[in-house]
């Protein structure tokens, strides 16, 4: 059984009623250009407006067709008709959210409407407690005129609007937890109830998504619903469950084991308080920025929400901005995700250089070949002037600093350098000592070079060793271990760069030398021997544990990545492609570089 959902919002029931009141201010825009800002309400200021709908007007109710909308702004040019007209359509687009820049339709053509107001003239489009989205049948009132040659309505009041009745079978939908809506099948059809906690942004600053937030958990919902609510609405919708990734995504996605971002889609509002409430967000578990990052991509977090003590970076660009959630390290972390060039969170500035209190989501992965990074979007930020606790200082120093440093394997007859203290000018903690002890030295021991201020560690017979990091600092003392395996190297059969550069195209290649570099905008570094030098292109997950200095044996595809189709002899740059490291052999060696024009 279907159960019409039908919304209708109007300035005062019945439309003569509506005309009988309506008086539209004259207020001008400067120019026709979208502002990249949302203004604030005092940067605008209306004018008084006399020219009210006529007697006549009250009285036939009538409005023109959108045609002839068209032909009396296209003849009235640069200079708004003395007249004002009604007209009546179909909202396709909302261009500009607070000015309410949209273009309506009805079975004579489309009109761009260049703002509307209230009735009143007094409250724009985005101030509005109710205001018509796209899909909307409006009715507006204003003055008509040609921009460029293009026609358009002048700063139109908003008479009344009404949604279309919508003839949804509710019970497809089941009603849950939005916890209980993250674990559904793609495709299941939800009804959920929860406080919107943040709206996001499509370019131009118009809304194209919400998260949604029980006493369970958070969801995020695409679609323009955003338009319709305000951050702190009660709402209920029924919607339809999914995991979105972009079409050429999708395969570096499944390599890397993410189905995609949890959301819902197609929402439909079934209830709006229209009132302001603060989330319930007693469910939030506390990890940090570090924990995050990583949670395998197989346990999909997408859109769940955590507390976090996080730095907040801006990194000011070229025509747009990066916003950092760093870990307390100050390195560790990701930037926000942002289709407005980071307009939409210039709130984060009174932040910026703080680490602060953060409810904090990862509302999607960028996928490429290279992995899969998590992207933020901060849900609350609060400044609690944040003290980092000393006596954690060597807890800090281990985790952080100590483990990282470490790989799962080395190969037999290697030396490897290990810091020795830790400091951390952010934290205000300084000189927390490192050490390191084996669990069976005569296969993997360290020693500690004063001259270096390093810990040495030397491999010196197969076998899996366990190591201890010990941090002290103050009297505490902190320590984690980590199992790494000591093993014998094997004699690969590998070619010189030069005879790998000499392959055909597309042929495997199996070569051994030293990492000279990184690859600039490419995920990847190059190799050299006494022969030559390459670029090896591979997945950032081939990167863990190399460094400037290794030496690693490298498989992959000799390719050339420019080739010019007109001339056989003109050669791009020369790689080894879809790379493989297949063994690190370490070390900090310097390279020969006769060889070098």
């Amino acid at each position: 059984m279907f159960k019409k959902v039908k919304k209708l919002f109007s300035i005062l029931f019945g439309f003569s009623l509506v005309l009988g009141v309506a008086s539209c201010g004259d207020e001008a825009q400067s120019s026709k250009e979208e502002s990249s800002v949302v203004p604030s309400i005092q940067e605008t200021q209306p004018a008084q407006s006399s020219a009210k709908p006529s007697e006549s007007e009250k009285e036939e109710n009538k409005y023109i067709t959108i045609a002839e909308a068209i032909k009396l702004a296209t003849a009235a040019g640069s200079t708004p008709t003395s007249e004002k007209y009604y007209v009546k359509g179909v909202i396709t687009n909302v261009a500009q959210t607070y000015y309410g820049n949209m273009t309506i339709k009805d079975d004579t053509g489309s009109l761009y409407i260049y703002g509307v107001s209230d009735s009143t003239g007094a409250v724009k489009y985005g101030d509005m407690d109710s205001k018509p989205v796209v899909g909307d049948e409006v009715i507006l009132y204003g003055a008509l005129k040609a921009y460029n040659g293009s026609p358009e309505m002048d700063s139109a009041c908003l008479i009344s609007f009404s949604t279309p009745e919508l003839e949804l079978d509710l019970s497809q939908y089941t009603e849950m937890s939005i916890k209980e809506s993250r674990t559904k099948a793609e495709g299941t059809k939800v009804k959920v109830t929860g406080v919107v906690g943040q709206i996001t942004y499509a370019f131009g600053y118009n809304p194209n998504g919400l998260y949604l937030i029980d006493e369970t958990g958070s969801i995020y919902v695409h679609g323009n619903i955003a338009q319709a609510v305000a951050e702190g609405n009660t709402i209920t919708i029924a919607a339809e469950k999914t995991y979105y990734i972009l079409e050429d995504e999708k395969g570096f996605a499944a390599k890397h084991g993410y189905e995609g971002a949890c959301q819902l889609q197609n929402g439909y509002i079934l209830e709006n308080d229209k009132q302001v409430s603060q989330p319930n967000l007693t469910w939030v578990t506390e990890k940090s920025v570090k924990e995050i990052l990583e949670t395998p991509l197989t346990n999909n977090i997408t859109s769940d929400i955590y507390k976090v003590n996080a730095l907040v970076k801006k990194v000011p660009g070229s025509n747009f901005v990066n916003y950092y959630f760093n870990d307390i390290d100050g390195t560790t972390g990701s930037y926000t995700y942002t289709a407005c060039n980071g307009g939409d969170f210039e709130w984060l500035d009174e932040f910026d250089g703080k680490i602060c209190t953060v409810y904090l989501s990862a509302i999607n992965c960028k996928s490429t070949a290279a992995g899969c990074i998590y992207r933020f979007i901060p849900i609350q930020v609060i400044d609690e002037n944040y003290t980092f606790d000393a006596t954690k200082a060597s807890e800090y120093a281990v985790e952080y600093h100590g483990v990282g440093q470490f790989v799962a394997k080395y190969v037999m007859g290697s030396n490897v350098e290990f810091i020795s203290s830790v400091t951390n000018d952010l934290l205000d903690i300084e000189n927390v000592k490192l050490s390191y002890t084996s669990s069976d030295e005569s296969k993997l021991s360290f020693a500690y070079d004063e001259n270096k201020d390093v810990y040495v560690m030397s491999s010196n017979a197969a076998g899996t060793v366990t190591v201890t990091i010990t941090a002290t600092h103050n009297g505490v003392t902190a320590s984690q271990t980590v199992e790494v395996e000591v093993y014998e190297q094997v004699k690969y059969d590998t070619i010189s760069i030069m005879d790998a550069i000499d392959s055909d195209d597309n042929t495997t290649v199996l070569v051994k030398g030293i990492v000279t570099g990184s690859l600039v905008n490419q995920t990847g570094f190059y190799v050299s021997d006494g022969t030559g030098i390459i670029a090896v292109r591979c997945a950032a997950t081939e990167l863990s544990g190399v460094s400037l200095g290794n030496e690693v044996v490298i498989s992959g595809t000799k390719t050339r990545v420019v080739k010019s189709e007109s001339n056989d002899k003109c050669y791009g740059q020369t790689a080894i492609d879809n790379a493989i490291v297949v063994d690190n052999l370490l070390g900090n060696h310097t390279y020969d570089n006769s060889y070098y024009v």
